[in-house]
């Protein structure tokens, strides 16, 4: 099992989902869904990343990029750039 499992396995658990309910949102068998997570069925972008990523309402992104205690989404950090840069543009106003 590699580390995309791993993240996906975690992020399916941090928000309250169980295979079976994962499951039911992407169409698939729960026998399916737990080969996809076990790392016996390879995981195509399209056909199942974007979906979990969709399901787990994240970017495909955040699936590569999670670690749990040092998580934070993409879209956060663009928030974050951009109240950075609304911040920083106020204080270097400021006399």
């Amino acid at each position: 099992m590699g580390r995309i499992h791993q993240n996906i396995i975690q992020l399916r658990k941090a928000q309250g989902h169980t295979q079976k309910s994962m499951s039911e949102r992407l169409g698939i068998s729960e026998s399916t869904y737990n080969r996809l997570e076990n790392g016996e069925i390879d995981l195509a972008y399209e056909r199942h990343l974007v979906p979990i990523a969709r399901v787990l309402d994240m970017e495909v992104e955040d699936l590569f990029l999670f670690r749990y205690e040092k998580y934070i989404a993409v879209r956060d950090m663009d928030r974050m750039r951009r109240a950075y840069q609304i911040l920083k543009e106020y204080f270097d106003k400021t006399p």
